[in-house]
């Protein structure tokens, strides 16, 4: 064999070698190139589909909570990859909007304001802002004034506006919201406002009766637990904190703590009672026992009681030694609130 010839094909074939070894370099850094760019997409895209594979039912509220607690982990995963991108977002909010965390859409609309784009953020908003008005449409057309309300206030940290015209579309239907919070007349010349008093002044029994300060309140009656009736009347010549509420009621459930302390502290000089509004002591003693009440619970099946006209709930009436009004409030009342107006009632029999 002639060496040279030897030499010739030994350094042809290293020569192979190694233009095969940087095409398969080129080719592992392609590919790696490619994934670096292509990967978090690909993800991004699987815990998309993964996700919304747990919402794929005909009816979204007999999807099993820990399916949804599933699709949750999926698109906060995909939204934390990437935040710019709208999709995970939408996906949220739809998830939320199933079992109605108003408080979570807040929340997952402020996340969304420094990363989406204008256009994006503003088709997020006006999701949320449909599906909350649904529900506060059936809120209201079904007696849960105090849901609806509270779905309001929170869709008010979206968008102020956007709130007051949800307000102004479906609560001036609502007597007395309209009342308080409808356009008034203005008086041609302004009137001298007086101080007001203290106190209310005791009027005579033939004023009209109602809860507003000074009327008389009517002897309504009401049962308890065990079905035996009575009346406001049985508590004359003590000073009576009278709560009306519902167990469905939000601010019912906030006032609560508040009331019981001011029942402790006037426990001796004061009476208070509870009046749970058509739902019977089934769901009334059970929420007792949920909440740790003391207050005494009683019942009415109506929300027409004679003498007083309740639209709304929790609504405070707080009456004197003689049955004569010395305030009401209408919403959730403050501990302040409970604690003058009480302790105004007591005193005015002194």
């Amino acid at each position: 064999m002639n060496p040279e010839n030897n030499t010739t094909n030994k350094s042809k074939t290293v020569l192979i070698a190694v233009i095969a070894l940087v095409i398969a370099i080129g080719a592992i850094l392609g590919i790696a190139v490619m994934i670096s760019k292509n990967g978090p997409e690909t993800r991004y895209a699987s815990m998309m589909n993964l996700g919304n594979s747990y919402l794929d039912v005909t009816d979204p509220a007999t999807i099993p909570s820990g399916d949804l607690e599933l699709a949750i982990e999926q698109f906060e995963a995909a939204r934390e990859m990437m935040p710019e991108r709208p999709e995970a977002y939408m996906a949220l909010a739809r998830v939320y909007s199933i079992r109605m965390k108003i408080n979570k859409l807040v929340g997952l609309y402020e996340s969304a304001e420094g990363n989406l784009s204008s256009d994006d953020l503003e088709e997020l908003e006006d999701y949320i802002f449909d599906v909350v008005e649904n529900t506060i449409e059936y809120a209201v057309d079904n007696g849960k004034e105090s849901a609806a309300f509270e779905l309001a206030d929170k869709l008010e940290e979206i968008n102020e506006d956007r709130a007051q015209e949800i307000r102004d579309e479906y609560f001036m239907a609502i007597p007395w919201y309209n009342d308080i919070y409808g356009d008034k007349p203005e008086d041609d010349e302004p009137q001298d406002e007086e101080p007001a008093a203290d106190t209310p002044e005791k009027p005579d029994v033939s004023r009209e009766t109602g809860y507003e300060e000074g009327n008389l309140i009517p002897d309504f009656t009401f049962y308890d637990e065990d079905g035996k009736y009575h009346s406001i009347s049985e508590f004359r010549g003590q000073a009576v904190y009278i709560n009306f509420f519902t167990t469905w009621c939000t601010y019912c459930f906030y006032e609560l703590p508040d009331m019981e302390d001011v029942n402790d502290k006037y426990s001796d000089d004061a009476v208070f009672i509870m009046i749970d509004l058509q739902e019977g002591p089934e769901l009334g003693t059970q929420y007792a026992e949920d909440y740790d009440v003391t207050i005494p619970i009683y019942y009415v099946d109506s929300w027409k009681i004679e003498g007083l006209e309740i639209n709304a709930v929790p609504l405070s009436i707080v009456i004197d030694a003689n049955g004569v009004v010395y305030g009401n409030c209408l919403g959730q009342a403050s501990y302040d609130w409970m604690d003058d107006t009480v302790n105004d009632a007591i005193n005015s029999a002194k």
